[in-house]
């Protein structure tokens, strides 16, 4: 399965939140495909969605994902369905 065929199930705009989603998932066995502008990391530009990272997973594991990061208080950042 390629990242094209992953979708999105949070986007995220603090750099540990994004750490500790990944851990997380990976914990949990579930492939994630890390989704984020470039710039925002080469510049350090946090305008304009260029901080946003969208964490994404296989369309069978959106409901787990979405379920182990809910129960994490600390996330205050979108957990969606993906937009695509």
């Amino acid at each position: 399965m390629s990242e094209h065929e992953y979708r999105t199930v949070a986007k995220l705009w603090e750099p540990l939140e994004v750490e500790i989603v990944k851990s997380l998932l990976k914990e949990a066995g579930i492939p994630i495909f890390i989704k984020k502008e470039a710039l925002g990391d080469i510049y350090g530009l946090t305008i304009d969605g260029l901080a946003k990272v969208e964490i994404q997973v296989p369309p069978d594991k959106m409901e787990e994902a979405t379920n182990l990061i809910a129960s994490r208080e600390f996330i205050h950042d979108e957990l969606t369905e993906d937009d695509n």
